[in-house]
């Protein structure tokens, strides 16, 4: 499980990510966040805050 992930602007995510790259998406409001599948089928569980709200993803 990951608490409180590192995150990249999307300018650093395509320098490390290929465009067709899987991704979980999760948008609350105007705040977006991506988890990669590469990154998430190691770890099962992302504990993260976008904005104000708690959430976790699971894959």
């Amino acid at each position: 499980m990951v608490y409180d992930p590192t995150l990249a602007d999307v300018r650093a995510g395509n320098e490390v990510l290929s465009p067709d790259e899987p991704v979980i998406g999760l948008r609350v409001g105007k705040i977006a966040h991506a988890y990669p599948i590469s990154v998430m089928g190691g770890v099962e569980l992302v504990n993260d805050t976008i904005g104000e709200l708690p959430v976790t993803v699971s894959w």
